[in-house]
């Protein structure tokens, strides 16, 4: 339907190619936007990556360290049990000396 106005107004076919056009104009700027929101996601994500690689490293590390600690707590109880051993031994030869003391009087 074209409509021509000799009164220096638009056709009706030109006003709807104007919208047209700006509405295809929105629809690039649109693209151009959702490509950088996915250039910012895509960095996210390596970020996300290579924390995750760290939190993995990390959780790994304290394995070894509570591997570590363990061990030192093995190795504290088995000193703690020669510890009660040597008092056994001390407590025994104080009686044999006080034996020997008492003897000699």
């Amino acid at each position: 339907m074209t409509r021509d106005y000799h009164l220096g107004e638009y056709s009706t076919d030109h006003q709807v190619n104007v919208r047209v056009h700006a509405v295809e104009v929105s629809i690039t700027d649109l693209k151009f936007d959702v490509g950088q929101v996915m250039d910012r996601v895509d960095k996210l994500d390596g970020r996300m990556d290579k924390l995750e690689s760290s939190m993995v490293e990390m959780k790994a590390e304290m394995s070894e360290m509570k591997a570590e600690i363990s061990g030192v707590k093995g190795e504290m109880s088995g000193m703690k049990g020669e510890m009660t051993g040597m008092k056994a031994d001390i407590a025994t030869m104080k009686g044999m000396l006080e034996l020997l003391v008492a003897a000699r009087s």
